[in-house]
């Protein structure tokens, strides 16, 4: 238990917080006032996971709509409308 917290302890010194992951990331700066956020990929031979296997793993997918059609264009109450919506779905990975 002494490492642990001796370790902990070293790096709240080193990085100025005490936000300590396990994951493929730490965060190497945080800057509150100025709502800035930097995050490090963590370099260990070690580690078990490859940055293929988290590409692999999160994905995700952005949508985009780059045009909207209604018709007609003058829309007069009680009459149908046609609204058509063009979507474009980019998967994107870390």
């Amino acid at each position: 238990m002494k490492k642990s917290a001796t370790m902990a302890l070293d790096f709240i010194a080193k990085y100025g917080h005490a936000v300590i992951s396990n994951g493929p990331f730490y965060i190497d700066k945080y800057l509150p006032a100025e709502l800035h956020l930097e995050l490090r990929a963590f370099r260990d031979p070690r580690y078990p996971f490859t940055a293929e296997y988290w590409i692999k793993k999160l994905p995700y997918i952005v949508m985009e709509v780059p045009s909207i059609v209604i018709e007609p264009e003058l829309v007069i109450p009680g009459t149908a409308v046609k609204v058509t919506i063009n979507v474009i779905e980019h998967m994107i990975t870390p």
